[in-house]
């Protein structure tokens, strides 16, 4: 017994074959300053996203009660469903520097929201958290968008799992650094203005890694 409609994925496969794919091959990534750009951001993306989990004890920090702090959860949750939707449409659309700036740049704006919400109130604490949701979910959609644009097809899985490590060793990494910052000096400040931080690394190394794209001559 097939499938319905086996032979027609074979006719398509077979098509697919004959289609020749473009791309770096993985040695050549490798030796590029593209891939260790593209590592960068992708690591210090999945290490920023990590202070997502701190936001339920931020918002108590601050002052607000524990449901309000539950709701700005839930507000994060929704930006980062929504935002997946939103930056894949946008990739499709507009290209991926419009889908990097939107998503970097939620993210940005949703911190500096959270900083500052504790002066402007709850509608402030919710609208960050909905913000930095739909940065959060550019932490898992955009690195493979950018190895795509950047090093093609060719060896794209090769070259995402090895990139994709780190993103890996960056949650690992950033869910201590954060808790332990906040230990130290009992303020999630310096904890929003690291993520601040690394979110302004991630734009610039996604955008220089696309200008190298024509250097790899594919």
């Amino acid at each position: 017994m097939t499938a319905y409609g086996a032979d027609e994925a074979d006719v398509n496969a077979t098509r697919a074959k004959k289609a020749p794919v473009k791309g770096a091959s993985k040695k050549e990534a490798i030796k590029s300053p593209a891939f260790y750009l593209v590592l960068l951001f992708t690591g210090l993306f999945g290490l920023a996203s990590t202070v997502s989990f701190h936001v339920p004890n931020f918002v108590e920090s601050i002052g607000f009660t524990a449901t309000m702090a539950a709701m700005g959860v839930t507000c994060v949750t929704i930006g980062q469903t929504g935002g997946k939707f939103l930056l894949g449409a946008i990739n499709d659309k507009f290209g991926v520097k419009a889908a990097l700036f939107v998503g970097i740049g939620g993210g940005m704006i949703g911190v500096v929201a959270l900083l500052v919400s504790n002066s402007f109130g709850i509608g402030m604490l919710y609208a960050g958290a909905l913000l930095f949701g739909i940065g959060f979910s550019g932490s898992t959609l955009l690195p493979p968008v950018l190895i795509q644009e950047v090093f093609g097809g060719r060896d794209y899985a090769s070259i995402y799992t090895t990139i994709m490590s780190a993103s890996t060793l960056g949650v690992a990494f950033g869910t201590t650094l954060f808790s332990y910052l906040y230990d130290t000096t009992g303020s999630y400040y310096i904890v929003f203005i690291i993520v601040l931080v690394f979110f302004t690394i991630t734009i610039s190394s996604s955008l220089f890694s696309l200008k190298w794209k024509a250097k790899l001559n594919y």
